[in-house]
């Protein structure tokens, strides 16, 4: 099983690629939501196309990070008709047991996932 893996909860550090059984493809990415979208980019598109799901880590972290690691994960979801999940960040440490996790179908698929705050959001003018 592969899925796409998004990571986004920490402020200007994402962790992306693909989890499928033992060997996980996960890079580390310093910056925000430009850096994503760019790295996405460079993902192999038939790997894309034959997803088994998206997993995104939804919080608890930075209103501004996990928007658009969430925003992103839910996009490519519907766009690719897979199933979708989303863990907590403590889930998502041990990449190896969350590829377990996956495989054996231990979360439930969901129709959009909700980013959880870490805190309440501080938007100032």
């Amino acid at each position: 099983m592969s899925w796409l893996f998004i990571d986004t909860h920490k402020m200007n550090e994402m962790r992306l690629g693909i989890l499928d059984g033992d060997a996980s493809k996960i890079e580390m990415l310093e910056g925000r939501s430009r850096v994503l979208l760019l790295a996405l980019q460079q993902l192999d598109r038939q790997t894309l196309a034959g997803l088994d799901g998206v997993c995104v880590v939804a919080g608890p972290g930075s209103f501004s990070s996990l928007r658009s690691g969430v925003l992103t994960a839910n996009l490519f979801a519907r766009l690719f008709k897979c199933r979708l999940v989303s863990v907590r960040a403590n889930e998502a440490v041990d990449l190896d047991t969350l590829a377990a996790r996956l495989s054996r179908s231990e979360f439930s698929a969901m129709a959009f996932a909700a980013p959880m705050y870490g805190a309440e959001p501080n938007i100032t003018k």
